[in-house]
Parts: C-alpha cells; structure tokens; sequence
C-alpha cells in the first residue's frame, strides 16, 4: 500500500514539482529564531515536533507595548526572510552540492552531507489546499548502497486543518539541540503516510482547551528490505501541546509490525498497538516498542532568554511492561550581541536502558528481539545519533551573524557502546552501520561555518576526534579520526 501511494505521488509531483507548508528540520537558525520568540513569549506554537507548520508561525501582537518587542529583532527579521521564501504559494527549486572525506559518524539537527559527494536537485510546489515536491539526489559510494535516492519527496493535501501526506520527510521529535531519543535526522527518512494539524491552535472545545496550543502527527511507513526481517510496517505517533506559557510537552511512540514471515493484518496493528498478545504471530516473542515523554520549560528575563528541557523514552518489552527507559536532558541560553544572537547549550544524553530509575540493562535501547536490525534505518539509528550504551555530555555555542552568517562549536565527551557487544544483525554486506564495533570513550570538537557565496548559500563543517572510531563497516574498513565536509544550495 506504501509503495502504491509512493508510487502516485512520485507520478503527481512529476506534473506538479513545486514550497512546502511546513519546516523541515536542518535549519539550525531558524529553530533558534523560532525559539527565542516563543521564549519571549511572541509565538505560542509548539515546537518540538519537526517538520514545524509555516501556519503556526505568525506572531502574536504584543499588548505589553514596545519593551518586550525590542528582543528578538534579529530572530524575527530571520523567520521573516524564510516566510517570504518558503510560507508563500508557489515554486521553489534548489540546487545542492556535497562531499566529505568520510560519511559523518555523528549527526545533530544541522543539514549536513551524508556521503562522501552528492549532487542533489528538488522542486516543490505549494497551492492553496495542494502541495508537491520531488527531490532527487546521486551519490558516490553511499553508506547503505543506494546511489539514487528521492528524499524529501512528497504529495500532500490539506483540508479542514489537517494535513494528510505521502513520501520521505525528515523529522525530529523532542527538544534536544544534538540527538533526540525517538526519531531524529540521524538516518535517512522513512517513507511514510502521515497525517497532522495544519494549524497547531488551540482547540475551542472546552475539554480540550486547556491543552493549549496543539499538534499531532501519526505517521505509518516501510522500512528497507536489507534486513533480518525485510520490510516492516512502521508506526509513530507524537501529540505535543503549551498548557502554560513557556512549557511544551511531549508523548511520543515507536512500534514495527509486519514484515517477512510476521503478520501484517489490521488485527496484527491492533494487537500491536493495544500491547495485546496476538494468536498470528509464528513465534513466541513479541517485539519490543518505544514510548517516551519529554517537556521544555522557557522563559525570558529582558533579552536574556533560556529554558531546561528533557526526554525520557521506555521500552516496552515481552512482558507488555514500558520500562528501560533512556534519558536525555539540556539548558540553553540566548541572548544579543551586538547585532548578532548567540545561544550556548549544554545537552547530557545516556542511551542505556534503565540507568534512569533503575538497574542498567545493556543491548536494549534500539534492539529487538524479534526484528533484530533493531529501531534503525539503513545503517543508522532512528533515534538518537549515538546509538545504544552511548553516553554523551555536549557544550555547544551557536552565533548568528547580522549578516547571515551562522558559526557554530561544539565540545563532547562522549563514550560509545559501552556494552562493547555489537548485537544488531546486519544482513546486507551493502549497509555500513554507524554503530561502534567496541567500547571507546573519546573527546570530539565539531565546527560549522555557513556564508554566503556565489549567490548561494556555502556550509563547511569539520569534526575531529581524539579517538578512531572503528565502525560495523561492510568491508571491514576503518574510520579517520576528522571529517571535513562542504555543502553548497543555490535556491532559485
């Protein structure tokens, strides 16, 4: 059925390739900008659900007078420029360029090239109740194989402040700044059906009014066939919402059904999704899901604005119980200077189960007992970019330019597969995973500068470790211990 809708999409974006209604996640400027105007208390749409909706990115008039809009001049000058660019109807091309001495071994929410070169090409198109957009990139020597690819695909359709959607989008659930637990950037995007709030307002209804400010998004993909259990179903689900200004929470959940020899039926979903156990399955194990919960609380003193975030996602195990959980939390702070904005951040992300409430329990965090390529997708996982047993404490420094340039550092300690086991199977001598083959603990400093060049927009990112990360490579083959990578988009 997926790749029936995928198929009609494709075919309808050939006629209509053309901006999206929504914001994908990459742009770590604007989430900045979007960000401190909602701790500022000038926008009130959530915002740890990405793709965010151009819709619910109006600014709210401010009756406090002219105190509270002197903050964050810069930031609305900035989604100001991508609204013109990208909110309005009609078309929107771009060309992008890549290439890096080696794939990057660990991805935040910035874009950045996934292989070694790239060459990408996309169109969208964006009509009243209509849009469409087709993206096409080549590579050289990709991780997981595929040298053709098309995502950030899609056919979508709106109506009566829901959006229903086809293709390969990427998204990033949670608050996190580097990783997130459940679904992040991390590995290429899933195609998917989706359905969301094209409008995340407040419900009128007086049961649900109290929730605020409101989106939900239910998405239903196919993962590859490269796997010990080729092609299973994917199921997320999030609902987010602002009760109080200032505060975002979370509810987010990730399950796989179907598959090879395992059942596909409706009842097969409801079982699933109910934590039932089924009569269909061949074989006595049940396959583990993920459900976590995460909340932001921000504020602003004058132009000073920060909030204390976190994420907690369980695993719900053979025993139907959700426990095991994983953790990650962060402090960020924004402020001017001059006329440019700065944001520091400090993020703290432990990916082995159970080190929250209880006793650690290595091997589970995006494993499976039953689909035993675990929650990842081509090579990488789903969610966060450290995979499982992973600890990692990140200090980072944003700086936005008055001019547009963006620079942004970054300083970890980070310790990879702790549990020094490798258990995903991998089936395809085609997939490089980016998991650790062992336990290693390292420092890494990452760097990024964007500017613009030839009527265009240059990144130039650069990552280097004082360790070598031997990685679950096909051919065996190891890593250097710096990444440098250049990216070049021309719009027009």
């Amino acid at each position: 059925m997926i790749r029936l809708l995928t198929s009609i999409m494709l075919m309808l974006s050939c006629t209509l390739v053309s901006a999206a209604p929504w914001a994908e996640p990459g742009d770590m400027r604007l989430r900045h900008s979007l960000q401190v105007l909602a701790d500022q208390g000038q926008l009130s749409t959530p915002l740890n659900t990405w793709p965010v909706m151009w819709s619910g990115t109006t600014l709210q008039r401010q009756s406090a007078g002219q105190s509270q809009a002197r903050h964050g001049l810069t930031e609305r000058a900035y989604l100001r420029f991508e609204q013109d660019r990208f909110a309005r109807r009609g078309w929107n091309r771009e060309f992008q360029a890549g290439a890096a001495n080696q794939s990057p071994q660990l991805r935040s929410f910035n874009d950045q090239p996934r292989e070694g070169a790239e060459l990408g090409l996309s169109a969208q198109w964006n009509g009243h109740a209509w849009a469409a957009g087709l993206s096409a990139q080549v590579t050289r020597e990709p991780a997981d194989g595929r040298d053709w690819r098309g995502d950030g695909s899609y056919l979508a359709y709106t109506g009566d402040n829901w959006t229903l959607g086809v293709g390969a989008i990427e998204r990033w659930w949670g608050p996190g700044w580097h990783s997130a637990l459940v679904l992040s950037s991390n590995a290429r995007p899933v195609p998917s059906v989706w359905l969301n709030r094209t409008h995340p307002q407040r419900s009128e209804h007086p049961l649900l009014a109290w929730l605020g400010p409101w989106q939900f998004t239910l998405a239903l993909g196919q993962l590859e066939s490269a796997r010990d259990i080729p092609e299973p179903r994917l199921l997320a689900m999030r609902f987010n919402f602002r009760p109080l200004d200032g505060l975002e929470l979370g509810l987010s959940r990730l399950l796989m059904y179907g598959g090879g020899e395992e059942p596909k039926s409706g009842s097969a979903l409801w079982n699933a999704v109910t934590l039932s156990q089924g009569t269909d399955r061949p074989g006595p194990q049940s396959p583990t899901q993920m459900a976590a919960v995460d909340a932001r609380y921000g504020m602003a003193i004058g132009g000073v604005s920060g909030g204390v975030y976190g994420e907690a996602a369980g695993q719900a195990g053979e025993d139907r119980s959700l426990g095991h959980f994983i953790a990650l939390a962060g402090v960020d702070l924004s402020y001017a200077w001059g006329g440019a904005s700065q944001r520091w951040l400090l993020e703290f992300t432990d990916t082995t189960a159970g080190n929250l409430f209880s006793r650690s329990r290595e091997n589970v965090a995006y494993e499976d007992s039953v689909y035993r390529t675990g929650d990842r997708f081509r090579g990488r996982a789903l969610g966060s970019t450290f995979d499982s047993d992973a600890q990692a404490l990140i200090l980072g420094l944003q700086h936005y330019f008055a001019d547009g340039r963006n620079l942004a550092v970054t300083l970890g300690r980070i310790r990879l597969n702790r549990s020094d086991n490798l258990v995903a199977v991998r089936p395809s001598d085609n997939v490089d995973y980016a998991i650790a083959r062992e336990a290693i603990d390292l420092l890494q400093i990452t760097a990024r500068y964007e500017y613009p060049l030839w009527q265009g927009w240059l990144t130039l990112d650069g990552q280097w470790s004082d360790s070598t990360v031997e990685v679950a490579t096909a051919d065996g083959s190891g890593r250097s211990q710096g990444t440098l990578s250049a990216g070049w988009r021309y719009r027009f």
